[in-house]
């Protein structure tokens, strides 16, 4: 729901749709982090941990893929 609404709103102002680098589970423990502005421990909170290192991986892809790209332009 939180992409929908922020895909249309980048597609109206920015004229393009970003794609969904991935899904993190709700957890209370993350919500009260990011209100009290600390930075969430995954330690001991496996699902979350593998969902945000998906995504950490999926972004340092993506960038690796267009420095290549890039690179092979020159």
């Amino acid at each position: 729901r939180v992409y929908r609404r922020l895909a249309a709103v980048s597609d109206r102002f920015l004229g393009f749709r970003p794609l969904l680098a991935g899904i993190v589970p709700r957890d209370p423990r993350v919500a009260r982090a990011v209100r009290d502005q600390q930075v969430p421990t995954l330690r001991q909170r496996a699902k979350l941990r593998r969902a945000v290192d998906r995504i950490a991986s999926g972004v340092l892809a993506a960038a690796s893929e267009a420095q290549a790209l890039r690179t092979a332009t020159r």
